[in-house]
């Protein structure tokens, strides 16, 4: 199993020797979800246009193509999950590829000479490795150990986003049955604050009762760690709101039911989100960079855990740019 600084010092070699102008083959690959277009260019001229589907008899069709007697430099833009098989799949083989933007590659494919007007997207990308060469920025492949950070990572923002949906879904349903809710609870995603709306959807259930027996209800449901006087302080405002509250919807409406379904995913969610962000601290620990990102004044654990998630070996860009 070769580790990852083997992994680049082969492709920094072979991209050496592309630059120094060696006679290659250029390998434009379009990438489709599952499979791709290819066009295989020396110089100017294609020698072989061709598709592959992304799995083990078709990567190796792609590693029969490549692996000939002239180098071949491979050439396609990141796109997704979609491209990484391929990235993976290069960077096994130890083959010369070059991962672009998609954005970059839009902005110079626009800037090659027309030769022809039905040229392929696999042809595009193939001339952009013969005519512009010196100037693309290929992607820097993550290295394994980064690449299970950056899925954390990414996965803890997923999970962030996934919760702010469903709390502006519920903020959306209580301005139809108990609208002061969320000014008293704002956003309501604490435990406290969950506990009232699923106890207190309408104001109609306030029926009977006090802020004295509230508070009882509450301490009963909430953790010991919440105190006392805040578990006080929101019983009366809830109570207060209550009597003066005039919702949209009867206390029966099914947007109660709703709410409270709203209630249990944003727990879930509260409950995924903690988990994670403890689990990607203590592997972002792992990494000697997470110390001294730590160190900066206003730097959090879980902003450094995500800075290195997101950035990978920050040691692996050519310059401070």
């Amino acid at each position: 199993m070769r580790s990852n600084i083997e992994n680049e010092r082969i492709c920094e070699v072979v991209a050496s020797k592309y630059m120094e102008g060696d006679k290659v083959h250029v390998l434009g690959i379009d990438v489709s979800r599952g499979n791709s277009s290819c066009a295989l260019l020396h110089d100017h001229t294609v020698v072989k246009e061709f598709r592959i589907v992304h799995n083990k008899s078709g990567l190796a069709k792609l590693k029969s193509i490549i692996t000939s007697d002239s180098p071949v430099m491979a050439v396609f833009e990141t796109t997704g999950i979609y491209s990484r098989v391929l990235t993976r799949f290069f960077i096994d083989e130890r083959m010369n590829y070059l991962e672009i933007n998609p954005l970059e590659s839009s902005i110079r494919m626009a800037g090659l000479r027309r030769q022809k007007t039905d040229r392929s997207d696999a042809v595009k990308l193939a001339l952009l490795g013969i005519d512009q060469k010196l100037l693309i920025h290929g992607r820097r492949p993550y290295p394994k150990p980064y690449e299970q950070l950056h899925l954390m990572a990414h996965r803890y923002l997923e999970i962030t986003k996934e919760r702010s949906r469903i709390i502006n879904h519920l903020h959306a349903a209580l301005d139809q049955t108990f609208p002061e809710l969320n000014d008293i609870f704002n956003p309501i995603r604490s435990v406290l604050g969950l506990t009232f709306v699923n106890l207190f959807p309408h104001p109609d259930f306030l029926t009977g009762c006090i802020p004295g027996t509230m508070v009882k209800q509450i301490i009963g449901l909430v953790s010991p760690k919440i105190h006392s006087d805040l578990i006080v302080r929101r019983c009366k405002e809830v109570w207060q709101a209550g009597q003066l509250s005039y919702p949209a919807q009867p206390a029966d409406s099914f947007l109660i039911s709703q709410i409270r379904g709203y209630c249990g995913e944003i727990q879930r969610y509260n409950q995924d989100h903690d988990l994670l962000k403890r689990q990607l601290i203590t592997y972002a620990k792992t990494f000697p960079e997470f110390k001294i990102i730590a160190s900066i004044p206003g730097a959090g654990e879980i902003s450094t855990a995500l800075l290195l998630g997101f950035t990978g070996k920050i040691a692996r860009f050519p310059s401070y740019k």
